[in-house]
């Protein structure tokens, strides 16, 4: 299956990606057997989230509307839409156990967080806040997300209440990780771009669990369960949730992107190729 993407997006999920082209129409999804379909949501698409579940949440521009959330099942059927005519959609993300859809928005008023039951019509509850423009916002636990900017990380329930705040102070965020069990992890800079990072996991409340200095770019940071993998451009890092290291993997140049996997194994993908390497 071929088609033209002039800025190509990818949301993974446990047993299915989705490719889709940022601004387009065009949207296929491979499931990990090799099977590749064709989803054609209707609009432009803004963002594509895929939920443990195996959930498609599409957020696409709509005429008459400030945005539209699609959520389709693992048989790419639509199953819920919400129409925003009150705030400009980012993001729809649905809950672990595909049960909840979380939608960010962007009103005159700052950013908000606004829920809703898949099985109900109407907004279950919302989050907002004033002084921040919200970037993205996970799902962390059953109950509970993360919402980033580029100055905090905020934490709050699904019924819109506020647990706690980490703010980033004067360093830059520079890459983020909401793949692991139960905590997430943010890298952070004193510059835009350097050699020195500083590491920090919360779990799915806010509270710090570790933090760590990186004395080394940070390429790409991902996690699996309850470790963490730090590409850095000459080799890689594998550290628990709480920021200890476990072990390294030196001499190793080339390498764009690198995927956790079990059993302390990793997917390391450059340009052209991928390898999977062993932490011992």
């Amino acid at each position: 299956y071929l088609f033209q993407m002039n800025t190509p997006a990818i949301a993974a999920g446990l047993d299915l990606a989705v490719f889709y082209d940022l601004g387009g129409t065009n949207a296929a999804v491979a499931s990990y057997d090799g099977t590749i379909r064709e989803l054609t949501p209707a609009g432009d698409i803004i963002s594509v989230t895929v939920s443990q579940s195996g959930l498609i949440a599409v957020t696409t521009d709509c005429t008459g509307y400030r945005g539209l959330v699609t959520v389709y099942n693992n048989r790419l059927e639509p199953i819920y839409e919400w129409y925003s005519s009150s705030a400009w959609v980012i993001s729809g993300e649905v809950s672990p156990d595909g049960r909840q859809l979380a939608v960010l928005c962007y009103t005159a008023a700052g950013s908000e967080v606004r829920f809703f039951d898949l099985t109900k019509t109407d907004q279950q509850a919302a989050f907002s806040v004033s002084d921040t423009v919200l970037v993205d916002v996970h799902w962390t636990s059953q109950d509970r997300l993360c919402a980033y900017s580029t100055e905090q990380a905020i934490f709050f329930n699904v019924r819109g209440e506020w647990l706690d705040t980490y703010g980033f102070g004067e360093q830059y965020l520079i890459g983020c990780t909401f793949d692991g069990d139960g905590y997430v992890a943010f890298a952070l800079s004193p510059y835009r771009a350097g050699t020195m990072s500083r590491l920090v996991s919360l779990d799915n409340g806010g509270r710090l669990l570790g933090e760590t200095d990186v004395e080394s770019e940070i390429v790409s940071l991902t996690a699996y369960g309850s470790e963490i993998l730090v590409l850095c451009p000459d080799g890689a890092i594998l550290l628990s949730s709480s920021l200890s290291e476990k072990g390294q993997l030196s001499g190793l140049t080339g390498f764009k992107y690198g995927l956790l996997r079990s059993r302390g194994e990793a997917l390391l993908v450059s340009s052209n190729y991928a390898e999977v390497y062993s932490f011992g």
